[in-house]
């Protein structure tokens, strides 16, 4: 099965602070997130990690470390906040295909308006929205913030979307 999740920002104190997490310390936090992702994830499945995964390197836990805990394969798309903290990914976005679906997997939506306006996508999975929204037109936020800090299946992504599309068909 495959999996979508972004802005974990593990080992990030300063998270903690931006954004109202009820966690009460960055390792009840990260503890909390690795065991929410076990319990979705099996050791067959593929998660995209759509960026921030982890916070700056300044010594002890590397982001490997944090890896190595999760369960299945791990393909990771660079965010705004992984420039410099040890994620070693060169992928700015992906396009996968689902059921004849195109779905661009991006971290900051706003990067994709040109791929979404020329057709070049059918819908977008993103991050770096936080807590702003869940849904919006064609698009989901897979982040943590929205999905009680467990990554997402397609299944679960697509269906939210569709019965929030529908809601606002009706309106």
């Amino acid at each position: 099965m495959y999996f979508f999740t972004a802005d974990q920002h593990f080992r990030d104190p300063e998270i903690l602070m931006v954004i109202p997490r009820p966690f009460k310390s960055v390792d009840h936090m990260d503890s909390v997130m690795i065991k929410r992702f076990n319990e979705r994830v099996g050791p067959d499945d593929t998660t995209f990690i759509l960026g921030d995964f982890f916070h700056k390197v300044s010594g002890g836990t590397k982001p490997e470390e944090i890896l190595a805990q999760l369960n299945g394969q791990k393909i990771l798309i660079r965010g705004n906040h992984d420039k410099n903290n040890g994620v070693k990914t060169i992928m700015e976005n992906v396009t996968i295909e689902y059921f004849g679906q195109r779905i661009l997997l991006i971290h900051d939506p706003k990067d994709s308006y040109d791929l979404m306006a020329n057709g070049a996508v059918d819908m977008m999975f993103c991050g770096h929205v936080h807590m702003n929204w869940k849904y919006q037109s064609f698009t989901v936020n897979v982040g943590v913030d929205v999905n009680d800090y467990f990554p997402v299946s397609i299944k679960t992504a697509l269906n939210g979307y569709n019965k929030w599309a529908k809601q606002w068909e009706t309106k």
